[in-house]
């Protein structure tokens, strides 16, 4: 212990080290004087094991993060390049798997202000026009207040009637 500059004492046959030291640190050589005294104290600090730095794999060489990844990191990158392919096909138009979701509900919708619009009827435009024509009937019914806490009840005006504006766009979304 004097070798390694250790504060030590010797009481009642034991040896007592006076203050915590710092022997060893993860990457130093051990020195044969720590290798002594760690066996006659019989400690073994040594752990063995691989340090992945990268991974080779059929001709290409990654980062060792690459093993880090779990499921989720996988799924997450393949709905960006996903949500990437639908962009871009929307954008110039050309169908792809990834973009007919959005081009079908693009077309309902069309297909719906249509109805809308005009006499043209079908049975989801149908449902719709009762909801514009009676948006009342379809609202959640209101709770009924506690015991004790009635309000007196405050007439309603009736809504301003709003005149129609033009239509800048003229009807045109982002990718029509």
């Amino acid at each position: 212990m004097q070798a390694l500059n250790i504060a030590s004492k010797i009481s009642k046959g034991q040896v007592d080290i006076a203050a915590d030291v710092k022997l060893l640190t993860i990457g130093q050589k051990v020195g044969s004087s720590e290798a002594t005294l760690l066996t006659k104290l019989n400690i073994k600090p040594f752990a063995y094991g691989l340090n992945i730095q990268t991974v080779y794999d059929e001709g290409s060489i990654y980062d060792a993060k690459v093993l880090d990844m779990t499921d989720a990191d996988i799924l997450a990158k393949f709905q960006s390049g996903l949500r990437n392919i639908a962009s871009l096909s929307l954008a110039i138009g050309y169908p792809t798997v990834a973009s007919l979701p959005h081009s079908i509900i693009r077309g309902y919708k069309n297909v719906v202000a249509i109805g809308l619009g005009t006499d043209y009827s079908f049975p989801q435009a149908e449902k719709l026009k009762q909801i514009l024509a009676n948006p009342g009937a379809f609202a959640a019914p209101a709770a009924a207040p506690a015991k004790g806490t009635d309000k007196p009840k405050v007439e309603e005006k009736p809504a301003k009637k709003e005149e129609p504006e033009e239509d800048e766009d003229m009807g045109l979304g982002l990718f029509d």
